[in-house]
């Protein structure tokens, strides 16, 4: 690790190699420490080393940039001098807080932290994702006061996640460890809880592992019960929708109109919405098309298909409590669209193509057609065999 010099807000702001980039002389154990992303791209975080009691120490003081230099300078003073009086900076949060500065709940302090994401990414799509993880997921804790949210509440939020969607549930504990850290940045707690749990979460599931499902047989069935439990029409036209399309969860709550060409019974994704960053045709069956009916009718004008208030997508949440009681998950019906293809002939090549998965090898570099008007009648068996 280098100390040789000061560091300085040009530095923080551009240094793109992994490693440990000291404060020099006079920097009070202050340090940056850049690390690379599983998903790609660099995070970077303060990290101060005292000697407590005579064993070194090291304090975590929040990430860049929701925790600036200058922020952060001022935080390794602190501590430094709180160590000077002989007390441990890692209690003094506690004490010197008071009633006149009262302690945010989860909900405001990602607020905060979401402020400074949308000036730090303008024009992307990383603070609108990061909103809506904490407002899909984290609910259960958005009223609770930082410094009383605890290792078991994030397991709570994250575990159920984990089990379906295991990249999601990377990105949501990343983003609650992002929440956590400004708190103890801000001197509100002085642990962070979200830190180290994904040893405690199950294993298995990786991406190799298929989603539960319902099988093909019980579809018709489950779709019946849940049209029957009173859920919110909306909601469960977007599940009919998704199975009769057998689309992903965000491709279809992120639906819109101008999308959708009634006439050629076409849906048209861009790359932008698609998982694999690649444009993607649906063919509409007479099922899906009669679900837009009567979501037309129910349309709010914001210009969503789906939507449960005036511009607002349904949450990812939202469709997965429909599954409440039943066995499968809403991605497990891609499952078992698959297998209905597999076992009524059409084989798992077409019905890949309705997945949105392209051939891959010599196969997806030659083949240049997405199978669209085969699909259409691949799509109508899909929907006549569920009642449609």
């Amino acid at each position: 690790m280098n100390r040789s010099a000061r560091l300085s807000k040009s530095f923080v702001e551009r240094i793109s190699k992994p490693g440990r980039y000291g404060d020099g002389r006079g920097g009070h154990g202050l340090t940056l420490v850049v690390s690379p992303r599983a998903g790609g791209g660099l995070r970077k975080s303060w990290v101060q080393r005292l000697q407590i009691d005579g064993k070194p120490v090291n304090l975590g003081l929040g990430p860049y940039p929701i925790v600036d230099l200058e922020a952060a300078k001022d935080a390794a003073l602190k501590n430094r001098q709180t160590l000077w009086k002989g007390k441990d900076p890692r209690h003094k949060r506690t004490e010197e807080r008071t009633e006149d500065t009262p302690i945010p709940t989860f909900g405001e302090a990602a607020d905060r932290v979401l402020e400074t994401y949308e000036k730090t990414y303008p024009n992307t799509k990383t603070a609108t994702w990061f909103r809506q993880l904490i407002r899909d997921y984290c609910g259960g804790i958005a009223q609770k006061r930082v410094d009383r949210v605890s290792g078991a509440d994030v397991l709570g939020i994250v575990t159920p996640v984990w089990t379906e969607k295991r990249a999601t549930a990377k990105k949501l504990l990343e983003r609650i460890q992002l929440v956590m850290q400004w708190a103890v940045g801000s001197e509100y707690r002085v642990d962070n809880p979200a830190t180290g749990l994904s040893d405690s979460l199950p294993r298995g599931g990786d991406r190799s592992t298929p989603f539960a499902h319902t099988p093909h047989q019980d579809v018709a069935s489950t779709l019946a019960a849940i049209r029957a439990a009173g859920h919110s029409r909306q909601v469960v036209l977007a599940l009919e929708f998704l199975i009769l399309t057998a689309g992903r969860s965000n491709e279809i709550r992120g639906a819109r109109w101008d999308e959708i060409d009634l006439e050629s019974r076409t849906w048209t994704l861009s790359p932008e919405r698609m998982k694999m960053k690649y444009g993607h045709r649906v063919a509409l069956s007479g099922g899906a098309l009669a679900i837009l009916k009567e979501a037309r009718e129910l349309h709010d004008g914001s210009g969503l298909v789906f939507s449960v208030r005036r511009g607002n997508p349904l949450g990812d949440g939202t469709l997965r409590s429909l599954m409440a009681g039943h066995h499968g998950t809403v991605h497990g019906f891609r499952q078992s669209f698959t297998n209905w293809a597999a076992e009524t002939g059409w084989g798992t090549a077409l019905s890949g193509w309705a997945l949105s998965h392209r051939p891959k090898g010599i196969e997806g570099h030659y083949q240049t057609i997405d199978l669209l008007e085969p699909r259409r009648r691949l799509m109508e068996a899909w929907s006549s065999y569920l009642g449609y």
